[in-house]
């Protein structure tokens, strides 16, 4: 087992806070560790800011158990780090909750071993299409006039009436009428999403 050269700065950091940190405002703290790890002019830029994440996120989650002892909680997502006292809700072990996945991911030395600048690459590009075909959704929500807690059937009978008064054989606007037309095929691409 690979020890994390991060472990006692960060705790050191999360020790002296006095509120929450983000992921990114750690990572600057720790900038001058972070240089001193892996310094390859060989990877790309992309490789090294995720090696770093990695090792940050692989500290944390190994510190987490060791906070718990000292009665301490630590919380953790890219937005928010914070420790804090255990309160009467977190007595039970708050490292094995719904964010197991992420821990067991963030635990195992080698997916740092294997990562490379075309590992990476396909991380960030699956992220990108992920975010922009949630952005899609959100967007063909709007035009049908939906909300995101919408199920199937809604989508359909709004569509419906929306195409039915937008048809241009109805005098409607056939540029509306294909937004329309667009954005129920969005959503129907996605309809596992609506329950």
């Amino acid at each position: 087992m690979q020890s994390n050269p991060l472990l006692q700065p960060i705790a050191r950091i999360l020790q002296n806070l006095s509120g929450p940190i983000s992921e990114y405002e750690l990572i600057r703290k720790l900038d001058l560790q972070l240089c001193e790890i892996g310094d390859e002019t060989s990877i790309s830029a992309d490789l090294k800011l995720f090696r770093h994440h990695f090792l940050v996120m692989n500290a944390l989650y190994s510190l987490q158990p060791i906070f718990h002892q000292q009665e301490l909680y630590l919380s953790i997502s890219a937005l928010a780090i914070s420790l804090e006292p255990l309160c009467e809700s977190q007595q039970h072990l708050p490292f094995q909750s719904s964010d197991h996945k992420l821990r067991e991911y963030y635990l195992d030395w080698q997916v740092l071993e294997d990562s490379s600048d075309e590992s990476v690459d396909q991380l960030l590009n699956s992220f990108w299409q992920k975010f922009l075909s949630q952005d899609r959704i959100m967007e063909s929500l709007d035009i049908l006039g939906l909300s995101p807690e919408s199920n199937w059937g809604e989508v359909q009978k709004q569509y419906r009436k929306l195409a039915s008064k937008a048809h241009p054989d109805k005098g409607g606007n056939p540029l509306h009428f294909l937004e329309i037309r667009e954005a129920y095929e969005t959503l129907s691409q996605h309809k596992s999403q609506f329950q």
